[in-house]
């Protein structure tokens, strides 16, 4: 699902920096909820 679109630089670097961000972090959200912890 790749979408091509006519953004400036500055909106694509925006976008790359925020899914650099969010991306890490649902799989961490992903690993906590499939994976639970073993010890307390």
């Amino acid at each position: 699902m790749v979408t091509i679109l006519p953004v400036g630089q500055s909106t694509l670097t925006r976008f790359y920096s925020l899914h650099t961000f969010v991306l890490p972090l649902l799989t961490a959200v992903f690993m906590l909820m499939h994976f639970p912890k073993k010890s307390a």
